[in-house]
């Protein structure tokens, strides 16, 4: 009997490990990007969670949040980013560091403890000498106790193993025994769910396309908040998509420009890189990185790189029309002629 609860007990912590290495992603990382905005001030709005509000700003920083945490960024990370920018004010709770940790600890010392506890327990009981049965006590030729078949208890009319398991546990092993059968069937169907179960955030081609096209129209007009929502669909869907990357990481940027927040300018500023990396014919990659290199980073020589490779592209003449201030900005910088 101890060997079958300790095989038992073993399972259900076995089930419970394996579910957790293995379970989807996208769950943990959606309640992370929950929490965070919940105890993420809005920048431009007073005791309202980035989560709760619907400004350009706080829809900037829930898809910085989001993508932080894509990119493998611990909770502690990001809130120091964002503590960098905007100080102690940006979060609506105080930060701590060993909450979760104690949490997380508890719950180990849960699931491990009261397996070995109950070990423990019945392997004292175990070394109990067990009691002579009264000597009055009589059996019939067969030497089975004389007790009529109808008063016999549920698990001596059991069959098989059950009957064996059953027949000499106590009530507290018996209840020990089904809460692992739960765990073991609650974590068998909790492993399935997240082998099985298909990501919630598949595009397919024409979508992508759509919503691309749709979010460019959008941020054209100045619709920033409605763009980034467009655009971070698409990168969910397909992280190195250049033209989602190219104009997500733009008003990224824009966002970080208006905040003074360097955290957000950071990321935009890393996305319009890896654009132009992955599709070094984007034109708007090109522009838009230049211009950064230009503003942000005060490197004019990269930004006549990227201009130059812009013009290449043959760029519609109403844009470069737009843009012709910083590009000759830019080019004299570099104390070189205006290519315009």
């Amino acid at each position: 009997m101890r060997a079958k609860l300790a095989v038992l007990a073993l399972l259900a912590v076995a089930s419970f490990g394996v579910y957790l290495g293995v379970s989807p992603s996208r769950t943990t990382q959606a309640q992370r990007i929950s929490y965070l905005e919940t105890i993420v001030k809005c920048p431009t709005c007073i005791s309202v969670s980035t989560k709760d509000a619907n400004t350009a700003s706080a829809f900037a920083l829930r898809t910085f949040i989001t993508q932080m945490v894509h990119q493998g960024a611990s909770n502690s990370q990001i809130i120091d980013q964002l503590l960098a920018t905007y100080g102690p004010s940006v979060l609506l709770v105080p930060p701590s560091s060993s909450g979760g940790t104690a949490l997380a600890g508890a719950g180990i010392a849960l699931v491990l403890g009261i397996p070995l506890g109950g070990l423990l327990y019945y392997r004292r009981r175990g070394r109990k000498p067990v009691p002579e049965p009264p000597e009055g006590a009589t059996s019939n030729a067969g030497g089975e106790p004389l007790t009529g078949g109808a008063n016999r208890s549920a698990s001596e009319r059991a069959p098989g193993w059950i009957r064996t398991a059953l027949g000499s546990a106590s009530l507290a092993q018996k209840l020990v025994g089904a809460v692992g059968v739960a765990l073991i069937l609650s974590g068998g169907g909790l492993l399935a769910y997240g082998v099985l179960a298909k990501p919630s955030n598949v595009l397919s081609p024409s979508q992508i396309v759509l919503r691309l096209k749709t979010g460019e129209q959008l941020a054209t007009v100045g619709s920033d908040t409605q763009a980034l929502q467009l655009f971070s669909t698409v990168l969910a869907a397909d992280p190195r998509q250049p033209e989602a990357l190219a104009w997500n990481g733009w008003l990224l940027r824009q966002a970080g420009r208006k905040d003074h927040s360097r955290a957000l300018l950071a990321a935009g500023i890393a996305q319009l890189r890896q654009s132009v990396a992955i599709q070094p014919a984007y034109l708007y990659g090109r522009l838009f990185y230049g211009i950064s290199l230009y503003q942000d980073s005060h490197d004019a020589k990269g930004a006549v790189q990227q201009f130059r490779a812009y013009l290449s592209l043959s760029p519609p003449k109403s844009l470069t029309n737009q843009v012709k201030p910083t590009i000759d900005g830019a080019f004299a910088a570099a104390k070189l002629p205006a290519p315009l």
